[in-house]
């Protein structure tokens, strides 16, 4: 069984997903240490129940995984259930059981893989899974590299004014067939007028070759109750579409974080903002990794700020900032699009933790701010999901 295991691993399978580049005998969390798979019965477990073992590294061909002594909390654990928190932390936004929003992500795991007809000597043929997951695990936008085909399908842009001369100023994540979130601010930015428009399936916006591209109406617009155009809180708004959007690998929602904790000290930024400040936007779609900053830090890099925009400072339990001491971050062009955290399980799937609100001069050492995901799971699953 062990040898068949092994195989599965050396073929390319989908069985495997985060790639932790940990030699054997690390740490790996969760008091996990980095053992051969044929060392690791937790592990083979993991394998024949159809769940994704954590890759440390490759021994030549042969996975060395994170292994535990007993069966691993799944990363899932962390996005779909309570966790420990510390004392001071918000209360807010940390359902109990399942969520719709959870319920969601388990029914839109599916379109990871395609379907193809494989032809049999019989005159039954058979359907066989394809698996098209494009994410990519070694997450290196300002200071980011270029993302991959499929690796963020839920990536929208936003788009003002009339065709053929639409105006792509903002970003935004599909978060179900009908519905892309994104900031309120980007909702009815200036002179171009609301939101019109939504681009999915784009890589390159100038020259994409994958024919995936799907170009949506916006026929509503639901900006949060609280929000003002003074304030810099509660900057989240949700854009709904004229039709339902026929979803494939290369167009997929993105699952919502639910919880207040996630376990990860960083996050990836997406988005075709500008990639140096006062630079210009960028045709390919970019990503980077952003370290989560503390609250306190995040309001001292805000002090001379806290006034007419942030009466109440950068308030934890609603915004989480993200940043870069190498000069990464988001830009101009970025707003509303996500920050989100790959999950361990449902297979190739993110959970969006923050959606892209402010910050000073780009990369200019103040972390970007981002409204926190999780606190208006509820208003979210009202609109997008009502009745489930």
């Amino acid at each position: 069984m062990i040898r068949s295991l092994i195989v599965l691993a050396t073929l390319g399978s989908p069985a495997f997903s985060l790639v932790l580049y940990l030699e054997e005998g690390e740490n790996c969390g969760y008091g996990g240490k980095c053992r051969r798979l044929s060392e690791c019965p937790t592990a083979q477990a993991d394998l024949r129940a159809g769940r994704t073992p954590v890759i440390c590294s490759f021994d030549a061909l042969l996975p060395i995984v994170c292994c535990h002594p007993e069966a691993a909390p799944d990363l899932e654990s962390d996005w779909a259930t309570t966790s420990k928190r510390p004392a001071n932390r918000p209360t807010t936004g940390r359902p109990s059981g399942r969520t719709v929003s959870q319920r969601m992500c388990e029914k839109y795991k599916q379109y990871v893989f395609r379907e193809e007809q494989v032809p049999t000597l019989t005159f039954d043929p058979q359907i066989e899974k394809i698996d098209e997951c494009g994410r990519i695990e070694q997450t290196l936008i300002v200071g980011g590299s270029e993302a991959k085909s499929k690796e963020f399908p839920h990536m929208a842009l936003i788009g003002y004014g009339s065709q053929p001369r639409i105006a792509w100023l903002c970003g935004g994540s599909l978060i179900s067939e009908r519905f892309i979130l994104s900031a309120a601010h980007c909702s009815n930015p200036g002179s171009k007028g609301p939101a019109k428009w939504a681009k999915l399936g784009v890589l390159d916006m100038k020259n994409d070759r994958g024919n995936h591209e799907i170009v949506a109406k916006i026929v509503e617009r639901f900006d949060h109750p609280s929000y003002n155009n003074i304030q810099l809180y509660n900057d989240i708004t949700l854009f709904k579409l004229e039709n339902d959007i026929q979803l494939n690998p290369w167009v997929r929602p993105i699952c919502l974080q639910t919880n207040f904790d996630f376990g990860q000290p960083a996050a990836i930024a997406s988005g075709w903002g500008h990639t140096q400040w006062g630079g210009g936007p960028t045709n390919r779609l970019q990503k980077v990794k952003l370290n989560i900053v503390d609250n306190d830090s995040c309001n001292s890099s805000y002090q001379a700020s806290i006034g007419k925009q942030l009466p109440n400072g950068i308030v934890e339990s609603t915004m989480l900032c993200a940043g870069d001491e190498e000069g990464k971050d988001t830009c101009q062009g970025d707003s509303g699009g996500p920050l989100q955290i790959p999950l361990r399980s449902p297979y190739c799937m993110y959970a969006i933790v923050g959606v892209t609100s402010f910050g000073r001069a780009c990369a200019q050492n103040y972390p970007g701010v981002y409204t926190r995901v999780s606190h208006y799971r509820q208003w979210i699953e009202k609109i997008v999901w009502p009745g489930q």
